[in-house]
């Protein structure tokens, strides 16, 4: 697989560049997996923990679109 930067951009100035193995490349659609964010807390939205450290990130970019789409890959316990 190669490697591909994922420039995320964030308000109001941030941003963060990403590293990631290029698992899908179409003229609509890469898909990226992010094997072990630097993430030392799970993150929570609602009360419910969406992401824990130690897990994978797989993400689907729209190039030319200003969103994507990400989900954690659960780690192994």
């Amino acid at each position: 697989m190669s490697q591909v930067e994922i420039h995320y951009r964030r308000p109001p100035d941030r941003l963060d560049v990403f590293t990631q193995e290029l698992v899908l490349d179409r003229p609509d659609l890469k898909v990226t997996l992010h094997e072990r964010p630097p993430v030392s807390n799970p993150v929570r939205v609602g009360g419910r923990v969406i992401f824990e450290p130690g897990a994978s990130i797989v993400w689907f970019v729209f190039p030319d679109r200003w969103y994507d789409m990400d989900g954690p890959v659960p780690s192994p316990r």
